[in-house]
């Protein structure tokens, strides 16, 4: 059976953000272990699922692509065929959401988030 969904978009990724805490135990600890910007990899794989993204990645000269998410995790995390579009987007934005609060821990008291410009016309 397919889960109604009820509330705005940020209502429905701060939920699952709950969720992920409470139940899958992905706390602020345990995304802190995860420095090298997993989460926003594994975000990308969940909002592009199925379309093939890839990183592109240069070292010593060489360039090479691989798919975002991280491969060095257990694949059975990696559920993107299991999920609707609207439960990956929701996902995704939870996954973001864990890498703002990280990156805000990060920069503690020097943490100065730009404002955008207001829009006009």
């Amino acid at each position: 059976m397919t889960p109604k969904y009820t509330g705005t978009g940020a209502d429905l990724i701060a939920r699952e953000r709950q969720r992920q805490i409470e139940v899958e135990g992905f706390n602020s600890e345990h995304d802190d272990e995860h420095r090298q910007r997993e989460l926003v990899h594994a975000a990308i794989s969940y909002a592009s699922y199925p379309q093939k993204t890839y990183l592109k990645e240069e070292k010593h000269g060489n360039i090479a692509f691989r798919e975002p998410y991280p491969g060095w995790w257990n694949p059975w995390w990696n559920k993107c065929t299991k999920h609707t579009e609207l439960k990956r987007l929701i996902i995704a934005g939870a996954l973001i959401a864990a890498e703002i609060d990280q990156i805000l821990r990060e920069m503690g008291d020097f943490a100065e988030i730009e404002q955008c410009p207001d829009r006009e016309g």
